[in-house]
């Protein structure tokens, strides 16, 4: 419900969307967790938090052409070599650019959308947990 009226709102509020940055942090520290093991999660924080980051770009940025670079920087555990952080850009073709970062350890899920008149933004896009 939340997903749809955001969408509604965006060309009234921002115009076209052109760029979007989304943090997601999960507060998660437990090192038997199946997220910090390599066999049983290769891609660790990406594997099991980029997503959130890719479905606002679908349902948020909207982007129509190819992708035309994407790049993702990993932080990695010195002991397990698992993603414990992630940073990085997927710029489409038509000029539209996603920027993300995911991680363990801190929460934080923030969505900002910048378009050609304003900017929407969201210090809780995956969950509601600000009150």
């Amino acid at each position: 419900m939340r997903t749809r009226l955001g969408r509604r709102a965006i060309p009234a509020r921002i115009g076209t969307p052109r760029s979007l940055h989304t943090s997601f942090y999960f507060p998660l520290s437990d090192r038997g967790n199946i997220r910090f093991d390599v066999r049983e999660e290769p891609m660790g924080a990406i594997g099991d938090m980029a997503w959130n980051s890719m479905r606002a770009i679908v349902e948020y940025l909207r982007p129509e052409g190819p992708i035309l670079k994407a790049v993702t920087i990993a932080e990695r555990g010195s002991q397990n070599k698992a993603v414990s952080r992630a940073s990085g850009l997927i710029a489409f073709e038509g000029g539209k650019v996603s920027t993300y970062d995911v991680g363990l350890g801190s929460l934080a899920m923030d969505l900002q959308l910048l378009g050609t008149t304003g900017m929407i933004t969201m210090d809780d896009f995956v969950l509601r947990y600000c009150q």
